[in-house]
């Protein structure tokens, strides 16, 4: 049974199953070089397909992540094309005459310098923009043709519980899954229980604006909706002072019992919380909407725990994001497992929307679902051959500038980190999500603080505010996280208060206001290459773990092929590039 997930929206994504093993999966802003952009991702299911050696005649189902599908975004793109003064306008000349005036609005007339052309043809206006409509169909038929065997569309906020729970190691225990996004499918926060592998509905709701709120809090303070959340996560970490924030925001959503109910129901996420914030510093809003948050989620999971008496839990959609959210919920007494997949937003729906459509296949074929192994790691995306790296760097060569050097050693790559130079490391499949993984990453000493300033200045640009992360080998947890119940975080998707230690050996991959960590714990199997990497840091320098942050310019997504992560090397400041075992290095170092 081969079955194509695809999710056309916030950076869309295709994804591959058979049989009940996950092939593939990847994002169309890695071919295309455009962050977060939501147009059909054909780039993508053409690589699922090769990846797995099949045609598209091959594929049983075609399932899309939602029921519904929205046309204004499409359009225009909004998450691939807008600046903040573009969210900004939308606000403006859109949102605000729609509810606060009661006036309908022309979104395309409004926004008709980002009309993507070819989505907007006389035979779409005509035929497709219509709530009863959806395009999806017509765009995967164009695609891979007529043949196609079947196409189904998943439940958005199930195709969320089902990639998190199959994900997950969990098996043969009953399960409380939990999701909380933005919005899908006119739902933003639902309760499912798992046993047996199948999936049963105990909740879910339109009135929990978690997501939302996080998003235009986000652009109230200047920065992008839907990509620059994570940023106010990381600014909330340096203040307590938000009790006027946080009065404000009790004095709306709040959990009753298991349910989310208003004291008093906000008439929209930014001009109604813009003049209630007003006067306050913009780090207090950051602290109050996180501490906010992570009260609301805690409560509601508790709660559910309680009802049920089942204390195994997964978390995913959107906010499941939000890491210091997930750490707080993995430290309450009623939580005795805890796990969060990666990528838990929108882009894992292409995976869950096959998970949910395989599962109904094997009820109906009378299989055990349970027997669907869990998703062993997300290397996902390409690979590439020596001889695309031989090309790579022979096209590159004619630009000048660098030497290079063959048959590198893991020991000799800790030798340059240890000495304090960051390198960036291209190895294998390409990671899926929003986190490198060690594949596509830049890696550093974690001892010393001057590995943000190199990182920051020779490629990142980060806020000054924003933390790094760790990367740690497993037997050393106890040693840096504070992790008594053994949770397992191998994505970054969890958040971790730290020992002493870790405060000196991983200082430059720690939050610098609370200390707490993000931590990617790695096991040998998964990664035996980066995991060695880390163990020959470990012998020079007793530390076992690295800095580990994403290949790519700010802005950009994260490198794909041999040509991206030269092309990113050739326009930073990084000095070190490691493409598989061949080093490759800028003019004037030592190495």
């Amino acid at each position: 049974m081969n079955i194509l997930g695809i999710m056309v929206g916030t950076n869309s994504t295709a994804a591959l199953l058979r049989d009940g093993h996950i092939i593939a999966c990847v994002s169309e802003e890695r071919f295309r070089r455009k962050k977060n952009i939501g147009i059909y991702p054909s780039i993508s299911v053409e690589y699922c397909l090769k990846e797995a050696g099949l045609d598209s005649s091959d594929i049983d189902i075609v399932v899309f992540d939602s029921m519904t599908f929205n046309y204004h975004h499409w359009v225009v793109d909004r998450d691939g094309t807008f600046s903040v003064l573009d969210w900004v306008r939308e606000q403006n000349q859109y949102w605000k005459p729609f509810l606060y005036n009661k006036r309908e609005v022309d979104y395309y007339e409004i926004f008709k310098d980002k009309i993507i052309p070819e989505h907007y043809t006389s035979d779409i206006i005509n035929n497709y923009i219509k709530p009863e409509k959806d395009i999806r169909p017509l765009l995967v038929k164009k695609h891979l043709g007529g043949g196609i065997k079947a196409i189904q569309n998943s439940v958005h906020y199930e195709s969320h519980h089902y990639y998190g729970y199959y994900a997950s190691p969990f098996r043969e225990e009953k399960v409380l899954s939990f999701v909380v996004e933005g919005w899908g499918d006119g739902t933003n926060a639902s309760v499912g229980l798992f046993e047996n592998g199948i999936y049963r509905e105990l909740y879910k709701t339109d009135l929990c604006n978690i997501g939302r709120l996080y998003r235009y809090i986000t652009l109230l303070l200047g920065m992008k909706p839907n990509e620059h959340e994570y940023k106010v996560m990381g600014l909330a970490g340096y203040t307590t002072r938000y009790k006027r924030v946080l009065d404000i925001l009790n004095g709306t959503l709040y959990v009753d019992g298991c349910e989310f109910k208003y004291r008093e129901r906000p008439t929209d996420h930014y001009f109604w919380f813009k003049d209630r914030f007003e006067g306050s510093r913009f780090d207090d809003i950051a602290g109050g909407v996180q501490k906010y948050i992570e009260l609301l989620i805690c409560e509601w999971i508790r709660n559910w725990i309680r009802k049920t008496g089942v204390r195994r839990i997964v978390v995913s959609g959107g906010v499941a994001m939000n890491i210091k959210a997930m750490m707080e919920v993995a430290k309450m007494d009623e939580v005795e497992e805890m796990f969060v997949p990666g990528n838990g937003n929108d882009e894992s729906t292409a995976i869950g929307a096959c998970y949910r459509a395989y599962v109904r296949h094997c009820v109906e074929t009378k299989k055990n679902p349970n027997a669907i192994p869990p998703v062993s790691d997300l290397y996902l995306g390409p690979a590439y051959s020596g001889s695309d790296i031989v090309k790579a760097l022979d096209t590159g060569k004619a630009k000048g500038g660098f030497m290079i050097k063959e048959n590198t050693t893991e020991d000799e790559i800790a030798e340059i980190i240890a000495e304090g130079d960051p390198v960036a490391r291209f190895s294998g499949r390409m990671e899926f999500g929003a986190r490198a993984l060690g594949n596509r990453s830049i890696l550093a000493d974690p001892r010393d603080l001057n590995s943000l300033r190199k990182i920051n200045h020779q490629i990142k640009s980060r806020d000054f505010w924003m933390p790094f992360a760790p990367v740690i080998i497993k037997e050393r947890v106890d040693d840096y996280l504070l992790n008594p119940k053994n949770i397992k975080s191998p994505y970054m998707t969890i958040g971790f208060e730290t020992t002493p230690l870790a405060h000196r050996d991983l200082i430059s991959g720690l939050h610098q206001g609370d200390l707490t960590a993000r931590p990617q714990i790695l096991e040998k199997q998964t990664n035996p290459g980066y995991y060695n990497l880390i163990k020959a840091f470990e012998k020079r320098t007793g530390v076992g773990g690295l800095v580990n942050t994403s290949f790519n310019l700010h802005g950009e997504p994260i490198v794909n092929s041999p040509e991206d992560a030269l092309d990113v090397f050739m326009r930073s400041g990084l000095e070190y590039l490691v493409l598989e075992n061949t080093l490759v290095c800028k003019g004037g170092n030592k190495h």
